[in-house]
């Protein structure tokens, strides 16, 4: 088995359906936050995973990532924006605490701190 670091990094071209009798889930953009990064949503379950575009902390809210760890810090925050078009009600980050309800709102609130 190849150690990660000897990996080849992918190009998406295209948001890859991700099939299984499990968990059916859309890849959505690319989230800005370093190269590669998206976020899975399963709408038929309204869970948005987002990796680290979006850490959950403190428990039951949201908050990003201090910008000197982003690429692209204002592209980020209108991927972030651009999740709010997704139906979800659960949010799973990749760091911090997931929020397993009302997890629309508590993205919202986040939105709404951002720069204009």
């Amino acid at each position: 088995m190849e150690s990660p670091a000897s990996c080849s990094p992918i190009a998406i071209t295209r948001a890859p359906q991700i099939k299984s009798a499990r968990a059916p889930a859309r890849a959505r953009r690319s989230i800005p936050k370093s190269p590669g990064e998206v976020a899975l949503h399963w709408p038929e379950r309204r869970i948005l995973i987002v990796g680290d575009a979006v850490v959950g902390d403190p428990p039951g809210r949201c908050k990003l990532l201090p910008e000197k760890v982003v690429d692209d810090p204002a592209r980020l925050r209108e991927s972030v924006r651009s999740l709010l078009a997704l139906d979800f009600d659960i949010l799973l980050p990749g760091d911090g605490a997931p929020i397993p309800q009302g997890a629309k709102a508590r993205l919202r609130e986040l939105v709404n701190t951002f720069p204009k």
